[in-house]
């Protein structure tokens, strides 16, 4: 469904985008903290004006699993993770 709107709509990112008439899902499918839905994939646009794009936060997360003996089932036996806080979006990492 996705890929059918960027091509049907010809969004090319990173862009920013104008959501006419969005409304708050009831029952959230993601774990993020909003979430919305509109009626129509026409009510997708994107904005000419120029915008500096927003910095993300990202989790590299690295886990480490091992057999159980006794189970015989994977079990995480170590977790790491990096969190970048201010991630730019336009330039490479450093």
């Amino acid at each position: 469904a996705t890929e059918r709107l960027l091509l049907e709509r010809s969004l090319k990112g990173p862009c920013w985008l104008r959501i006419e008439n969005p409304m708050p899902m009831e029952n959230k499918t993601a774990w993020t903290q909003f979430a919305y839905i509109v009626d129509s994939p026409d009510r997708f646009c994107t904005l000419e004006e120029h915008r500096e794009p927003p910095r993300l936060s990202a989790l590299t997360l690295n886990l480490v699993t091992h057999l159980s003996a006794k189970t015989n089932e994977e079990e995480i036996v170590m977790a790491s993770g990096l969190y970048t806080p201010e991630l730019p979006v336009t330039e490479a990492p450093s």
